[in-house]
């Protein structure tokens, strides 16, 4: 029989990645911009959260980048935690594989060390019963480093094993489940990493399973609901058409059973655009690609343009793509410039020389360099007057 406990409604993120840098980029103090876009995101899951009294917080690993962060990550996350204290909520820190390292403490087990009210540092296969809120909910956890020592099936039995039918309980996990979509940021996951089958995840006790590592928002179960969150920010252009933000999720009774529900929020995440531009056999080929930047929504965007062109096209400034780019409102603009092989023509690099030289750069003009074609025979006749110096 299910105990009167009420509601219980928490957020669920993960894979936040504080301190990852893959630009240059710098706000006027000289901060990395990537810091602060992650810290703004963060910021707005406890406005979130506090606007709708909502107070608990699961944080699913890999909130930091590395094991080792820099005391100016150190800095932003306690100001990111203390906004989450701030808000009256709770927090459930679970460690993810960024977060393990090769000996000595993790980052986060400061929290633990200095005794923050209301965090809880999830480095053990453990269940907390947490009363939130005036209501007891039993949170299971199964850390990253934990698996170092133990498989996930025997984590989950030691878990399942604690849990009590009377209130709510969730599973928080950092884990590759078998079967689940990758984000583009994610190509990199390695087959031997912890992992699970989504069969394991079947008749669970508990009513949702919140999971991190994933970085591309999803539900890969649904007896019990287990969800990724996804990451919190962009980190590629691999990226560029996912939705990132956390998940809102309540449980509740109905009847004698405990029932989820869970939506996704959305958060405003810093724009990866890539552009595609063919301007093969086009006049005015960078009037054309500066049109297709125009008609994009590149303000405050990272922006990738790739041109795709012919060698013996009209060339274009690479340097003045960029200006335009900027000057359209782009943070950040990268240009990838593929020259095209003459159609229809022999690959050159597919061919042995001849052992002359004087045939191997005439077929190089022909193939390569047509806009040379006129000059073939100055050129030819250079080559013979340098042979017979040297000869």
């Amino acid at each position: 029989m299910v105990e009167g406990n009420g509601i219980v409604r928490f957020i669920h993120t993960a894979d936040w990645h504080l301190g990852l840098t893959k630009t240059s980029l710098r706000d006027k103090n000289g901060m990395p911009k990537e810091y602060i876009w992650v810290k703004n995101s963060a910021t707005k899951i406890a406005d979130y959260a506090e606007e709708n009294g909502i107070k608990l917080a699961l944080l699913c690993g890999d909130i930091l980048q590395s094991h080792k962060p820099s005391p100016t990550v150190e800095n932003l996350l306690a100001e990111i935690i203390d906004r989450f204290i701030d808000a009256e909520m709770k927090v459930v820190y679970l460690i993810g594989n960024h977060e393990v390292p090769s000996w000595g403490d993790h980052p986060a087990k400061i929290y633990d060390t200095l005794d923050i009210e209301g965090v809880i540092i999830a480095d053990d296969i453990a269940v907390h019963n947490l009363e939130v809120d005036g209501k007891v909910i039993q949170i299971a956890t199964i850390p990253s480093n934990a698996l170092q020592n133990v498989s996930f099936d025997d984590a989950l039995a030691q878990v399942v094993g604690q849990i009590s039918e009377k209130y709510p309980a969730v599973l928080m996990s950092h884990i590759f489940v078998d079967g689940a979509k990758l984000s583009g940021s994610d190509i990199s996951l390695l087959p031997n990493e912890a992992h699970t089958s989504p069969l394991v995840m079947k008749n669970l006790p508990f009513q949702y399973v919140a999971l991190g590592h994933i970085h591309r928002y999803q539900q890969i179960s649904s007896e019990p609901v287990a969800v990724y969150s996804g990451s919190l920010q962009r980190t590629s252009f691999a990226e560029g058409s996912e939705t990132k933000g956390f998940v809102d999720v309540e449980i509740f009774h109905t009847g004698d059973e405990f029932s989820t529900e869970y939506h996704f929020v959305p958060v405003d995440a810093t724009k990866f655009i890539t552009v595609d531009v063919d301007i093969r056999g086009i006049e005015d080929g960078e009037r054309r690609i500066c049109e297709r930047i125009s008609a994009l929504p590149v303000e405050g965007a990272m922006l990738k343009v790739k041109i795709l062109r012919r060698r013996d096209d009209e060339k274009i400034s690479l340097p003045q793509i960029r200006k335009w780019g900027r000057e359209k409102g782009a943070i950040y603009v990268t240009i990838e410039d593929k020259v095209e092989r003459n159609s229809g023509k022999e690959d050159l690099f597919q061919q042995k020389p001849t052992g002359s030289i004087i045939a191997d750069v005439e077929r190089y003009i022909d193939l390569e360099m047509p806009g040379l074609v006129n000059k073939k025979k100055e050129i030819i006749r250079i080559i013979e007057e340098f042979n017979r110096e040297v000869n």
